[in-house]
This record gives structure tokens, C-alpha cells and sequence, in this order.
């Protein structure tokens, strides 16, 4: 909700000035590097590629 607010007002406002959004985004983007960049995630996309069967899978492949 955050990013699709933030790609809503102009680009050039954003890096203007400050915007109440700023803080927002910068958490949202953050919640999702830190997410993505765990390393049972990291280890998870590996074993996908490398196609080694995990004992517990975090996902499903459809």
C-alpha cells in the first residue's frame, strides 16, 4: 500500500521535499530486504536451483 501511495505522487515532489510517506517506504522497502535476505531464504532458493529435496520446505512449487 505504501509503495503503490508513494508511486502516486509526483517523482519530482518526492525527492524535493520530505513527504510523511518517506519514512513508510523506507520501512516497507527494508521489512522486504531484510526478508529476502535471510539466509534460510537464501537457502531455500538454492536448494531450488540446485534441486535438492529439503526435509522441510518452506513453499510449494505449483
Amino acid at each position: 500500500m505504501t509503495r503503490l501511495l508513494y508511486d502516486l505522487i509526483a517523482a519530482d515532489r518526492i525527492y524535493t521535499y520530505r513527504t510523511s510517506l518517506d519514512r513508510g517506504m523506507r520501512d516497507a522497502q527494508t521489512m522486504c530486504q531484510q526478508l529476502v535476505g535471510q539466509r534460510k531464504t537464501l537457502a531455500d532458493v538454492g536448494s531450488l536451483l540446485l534441486a535438492v529435496e529439503r526435509e522441510f520446505p518452506r513453499f510449494i512449487m505449483l
